[in-house]
């Protein structure tokens, strides 16, 4: 599985090609932002449903053993969108991961446009050490997704 980012596609879907199936959630009125997921075609039959929650969150649930997985595919707004952006596409997500029963595995991917320098250490287990600094709604999403354990 690919997840994408920045794909600039308009309104959401799926469509396929020779060798995948690619589940794409955009902006319906311009070509801005967009996400997807592009899934090999033999494991077509796996997937159960796909929810493209806006241009910059789409999920996948895929059939699997033991419990299904859940793929959420993101691209957050940079440091420089408006405090209300950043806000409503943490909440948006929030609000997509909440959906997602506990018993099932969840995989979240793709861009957060994080930038982190000297709190690095803090966050090792769930992000890199490039960049310069590392926005509250950024940190407190980082933190309470760390802090979380799957369980079967």
């Amino acid at each position: 599985m690919c997840g994408l980012c920045e794909t600039h596609w308009k309104n959401s879907g799926h469509l396929q090609t020779k060798s995948h199936i690619k589940f794409f959630s955009g902006n319906p009125d311009s070509s801005r932002n967009g996400v997807a997921l592009a899934l090999p075609l033999q494991h077509k039959n796996c997937v159960l449903g796909y929810e493209p929650v806006n241009d910059r969150i789409i999920s996948v649930k895929l059939k699997a053993s033991p419990v299904n997985l859940n793929i959420v595919q993101v691209y957050a707004p940079t440091s420089q969108a408006s405090d209300e952006i950043i806000e409503d596409f943490y909440t948006t997500l929030e609000a997509t991961i909440d959906k997602i029963p506990n018993r099932e595995c969840l995989v979240i991917l793709g861009d957060f446009n994080a930038k982190i320098g000297a709190n690095a250490h803090e966050l090792s287990a769930s992000a890199g050490h490039d960049g310069e600094h590392l926005s509250k709604m950024r940190i407190l999403f980082l933190e309470q997704t760390a802090d979380q354990t799957i369980s079967f």
